[in-house]
């Protein structure tokens, strides 16, 4: 796409691909941000839209660093250890799945296969499907 340069005296324009590339997000993240009004854009003609240069350096500004220790703690996630009647129902969970799983495999002959490799098989399948194979 090719882009054409806008200017209007001291006032500089930019495409929203210029200002995409400028802030090295995506055009469409441009656009939204014009959308919700936090970039303000100008109609160029019927279906051309341009940001003035000052408008786009108002939309990068400074942050100061956190400090370690802040942003250690900001990340942080206590994780609470299980009761001893909570890791009862859970091993409970456990032996009763161990019993079904034995209990199809008996009924059936086999195992029944796990749910990722279904997943997985029909993805393939649908992949060759599309490549014509």
């Amino acid at each position: 796409m090719r882009s054409y340069p806008i200017s209007n005296g001291a006032k500089d324009f930019l495409s929203v691909v210029e200002a995409a590339d400028r802030l090295a997000v995506h055009p469409s993240t441009i656009r939204r941000w014009i959308d919700s009004g936090r970039l303000p854009a100008y109609r160029v003609g019927a279906r051309r839209l341009a940001i003035m240069e000052t408008d786009l350096g108002k939309m990068v500004v400074s942050r100061p660093p956190l400090k370690v220790a802040e942003a250690a703690s900001k990340y942080e996630v206590a994780i609470p250890r299980l009761t001893d009647e909570q890791r009862d129902r859970g091993l409970q969970a456990i032996q009763k799945l161990t019993e079904l799983r034995k209990g199809l495999a008996a009924k059936y002959g086999r195992s029944p296969q796990p749910g990722w490799e279904l997943l997985n098989a029909s993805r393939d399948e649908r992949s060759r499907e599309l490549a014509g194979e």
